[in-house]
């Protein structure tokens, strides 16, 4: 028994994480976090493009809209191009920054995701859902699950 092992993309990404597929244009949104990245990679051609640089995305996918939704570590934004971009929320959670990470979609609609509040401050990591109030609205997760329910 054994499997093949294949790399689909490399960008000198820091970590190569959160892989979302998108069942409409059949490709793959992936994240470098620590990197401040994301692309989306399509199988058909082999291209990988380079979507954003700059800030720490925890996750990114599909919307309903046609857009993104992208949780980084600042917050979550509706995402069409770093010129073009709403924050459905940015900051603190009870007095703390929100620094999402690993993001999935809940069974509601809603965005989970673990947060942590600062590496020097042991044990204050948390997970936070962030519910979306525009009923066209769809999280896409992290972890290639899609809800297109709300």
């Amino acid at each position: 028994m054994g499997c093949n092992v294949e790399k689909l993309a490399s960008e000198n990404a820091l970590v190569g994480e959160g892989p979302v597929w998108d069942v409409e244009s059949q490709t793959l949104y992936w994240i470098d976090i620590q990197g401040g990245r994301f692309w989306n990679y399509d199988p058909a051609t082999g291209e990988n493009r380079l979507l954003h640089e700059g800030y720490n995305t925890a996750g990114a996918g599909r919307n309903r809209q046609g857009g993104l939704t992208v949780a980084t570590w600042e917050g979550v934004q509706l995402w069409n191009s770093d010129d073009d971009f709403v924050w459905l929320h940015r900051g603190e959670v009870d007095g703390r920054p929100i620094k999402l990470n690993d993001v999935i979609s809940g069974p509601d609609g809603s965005l989970l995701g673990g947060a942590l509040t600062s590496i020097h401050a042991p044990f204050s990591g948390s997970i936070q859902a962030v519910r979306p109030r525009l009923s066209t609205m769809v999280w896409s997760s992290a972890t290639g699950w899609d809800f297109r329910r709300t």
